[in-house]
């Protein structure tokens, strides 16, 4: 089975949208999302020229540290942290071996771990879910502006909900007809809203570089305004 057949077969399985996943758009670059503003970790796995400055994440299996990237949901606390408000090391290698020694001494290898790091410390969680990577269905787009529908949420208590009729993101300015949802969420890389109207409602969309758009979202509906950076990149 192809990629594109086994994405599109998980949107259709979805009653409601996930905490966190990874957005597939139609160049196929990668941004990752979350809806809730805690309880999620952006593996980004980061190394400075120097190599002095790092940041990322390891999944244990057994006695053995696997790199990982993508985005994770962690709704329940570490089960071990470490940190300082100095730099416990400068090499990343060096924290490796830190990490390690640290699982080998309280005798964790019999977990499944998902360890996140910097040069501050290392957090241990034990529950913990990655996100799927999903292709939404295209409902219009404006140059690198892209518009999904996509499946209800869940609830929206504890998230960033706001009312407005004019929404910018990046050089395209989207006005509505009438007030809408405005919801804000992680993403990485580029920048993304989620819309729920509140009746139906027509959207202008204007940008210097794509002239003047309209269409129109419909009531109870979701939608996902999303753009990637301006530097297409693949998830990391």
């Amino acid at each position: 089975m192809s990629q594109n057949k086994f994405e599109i077969k998980i949107v259709k399985q979805i009653e409601y949208l996930p905490n966190v996943f990874m957005l597939k758009h139609q160049n196929n670059s990668v941004t990752k999302i979350s809806i809730i503003s805690n309880n999620y970790i952006d593996c980004k796995n980061y190394v400075s020229r120097s190599g002095m400055t790092f940041n990322g994440c390891f999944r244990l299996f057994g006695e053995e540290l696997q790199e990982t990237r993508g985005i994770y949901y962690t709704p329940a606390d570490t089960i071990f942290a470490v940190s300082s408000r100095q730099k416990i090391s400068r090499n990343l290698e060096d924290m490796r071996k830190y990490i390690m020694t640290f699982i080998k001494t309280y005798s964790l290898q019999k977990y499944k771990l998902l360890i996140s790091y910097d040069n501050y410390g290392f957090y241990f969680y034990d529950i913990f879910f990655k996100g799927k990577l999903i292709e939404f269905p295209l409902y219009f787009n404006q140059g690198h502006l892209e518009i999904y529908t996509i499946p209800p949420l869940k609830t929206t208590i504890d998230l960033n909900v706001e009312k407005g009729v004019i929404l910018g993101i990046y050089n395209h300015e989207i006005e509505f007809s009438s007030e809408v949802e405005i919801i804000s969420i992680y993403s990485s890389p580029g920048t993304a809203y989620i819309i729920h109207p509140l009746k139906d409602t027509d959207v202008k969309i204007q940008s210097q570089d794509h002239g003047t758009n309209t269409m129109t979202i419909h009531y109870d509906k979701y939608y996902l305004f999303v753009h990637p950076s301006s530097r297409s990149r693949k998830v990391d």
